[in-house]
């Protein structure tokens, strides 16, 4: 006798599907002509920096950004500040997690803590209240930070482009 097909079965099934269905969709397959100005394409899913027909993988930190933009100065700083707005801002948000994570265990140490008038003798309900006031600080501080830090990105690849086309005067006597 077959074994219906369950509701949770056709769920797994459709889940596999829309990720197979992802996984191939985040690719492009145009390929910009060979200059040196600095454009964006996906491959493999991931964004990179194209110049002169050469890849720079971008990564969360923008490293290949800084190394493709180091022929010019001015977009050299904006590459440099969307990196050290990336890497401030994830290490920022990555603290306030775990101040966040580790809030409960300072709740618990204060129960365990607790002496016989049940006051809080310790001060463990301070220390608890600060993690997790510190840690919604600092995550906010540190998404701030990276969203901040994105529109550097763009202006990095602009003013690129913009010295390569105009040199960095001309951009220079443009600029509002």
């Amino acid at each position: 006798m077959p074994v219906p097909f369950s509701s949770l079965g056709r769920t797994a099934v459709a889940l596999v599907a829309a990720a197979a269905i992802a996984a191939v969709g985040c690719n492009s397959t145009y390929a910009p002509r060979r200059s040196g100005q600095l454009r964006i394409v996906m491959e493999s899913g991931q964004p990179v920096l194209v110049k002169h027909g050469r890849i720079y993988p971008l990564g969360m930190f923008g490293g290949g950004l800084v190394e493709a933009t180091a022929d010019s100065p001015r977009a050299l700083e904006h590459a440099e500040a969307f990196r050290d707005g990336m890497a401030t801002g994830a290490v920022a948000y990555l603290a306030g997690i775990a101040a966040l994570l580790a809030a409960p265990i300072g709740i618990v140490v204060a129960e365990t803590n607790r002496g016989p008038t049940g006051r809080d003798d310790d001060g463990w309900l301070w220390v608890t209240g600060g993690l997790a006031i510190g840690g919604v600080a600092l995550t906010a501080i540190g998404l701030s930070s990276m969203l901040n830090a994105q529109p550097r990105l763009y202006d990095a690849i602009n003013v690129h482009n913009d010295d390569l086309l105009y040199g960095a005067a001309a951009t220079e006597t443009a600029a509002p």
